[in-house]
């Protein structure tokens, strides 16, 4: 088994371009419900850079920007990299990655740490039966040390995929082959069991349907920027839908 402590630490890392109103209502309502959160805010080299670092140091999270574009695949398996290396570096033993628009309402942390701990899971997911994926990326869960092997390595290598081939691929059927290349790597060592789902403990924040609607996430495809700006809105930032719509 590996080696989850009963406190473990955590850190978040929001995948985005741009996107500054998404963005800043993420980080208002860590500030309000997760202060302790470690977070790292990864930015595909947008125009935005500026206003995303200023916003992060108002919170006392970290920004970093891809030196170039990378697009939407790349720069999505990019934000998995970039907070797998700085978590190990900073002795974390628990990464989440959230998509900008996958907007948790509720108070996550601790549920999520409690997952880990009683499981003991390398990664943690979600299938979405829309689309009959057996994994989704917009909210992903992993336990660093297990990672920072043949997990990253394969991140690694569909990254340069698709710097060469930008539109063929798909990011969700790759972070679950990283996943699968983790587990294999565990099994290998003695380190690990079965799951319910093959390599990964499913984790209830994520959900089963992107096509559901729900209290306690907003998500694109069941929410609107209308309900995007109003929990803006409600948190006194001073966006409006307009600003959210040209930013979907």
């Amino acid at each position: 088994m590996i080696e989850i402590p009963n406190k473990p630490s955590v850190a978040l890392v929001l995948s985005t371009f741009g996107s500054v109103p998404y963005v800043h209502t993420h980080l208002e309502l860590i500030e309000r419900r997760s202060r302790q959160l470690k977070v790292l805010v990864h930015d595909d080299c947008s125009p935005d850079q500026d206003k995303l670092a200023a916003l992060c140091e108002q919170y006392g999270a970290t920004f970093v920007s891809n030196p170039t574009r990378l697009k939407w695949r790349a720069g999505d398996l990019s934000s998995f990299i970039v907070g797998l290396e700085r978590a190990e570096r900073a002795g974390i033993d628990l990464l989440v990655k959230f998509s900008r628009r996958f907007l948790p309402l509720v108070r996550w942390q601790e549920d999520f740490m409690n997952l880990a701990v009683k499981t003991q899971g390398h990664t943690y997911s979600n299938e979405n039966q829309r689309w009959g994926f057996g994994f989704r990326t917009d909210c992903v869960g992993m336990h660093v040390k297990s990672w920072m092997g043949a997990g990253i390595e394969r991140l690694k290598q569909k990254r340069d995929h698709y710097v060469q081939w930008p539109d063929q691929g798909l990011v969700e059927h790759d972070v679950h082959t990283a996943a699968d290349a983790v587990h294999a790597e565990l099994i290998a060592k003695g380190l690990q069991h079965k799951y319910e789902k093959g390599v990964y403990v499913p984790w209830p924040l994520t959900g089963t349907n992107s096509y559901l609607r729900r209290m306690d996430v907003l998500w694109h495809d069941t929410d609107s920027e209308f309900d995007y700006c109003r929990v803006a809105r409600s948190l006194g930032l001073p966006y409006d839908e307009e600003e959210f719509k040209k930013l979907a």
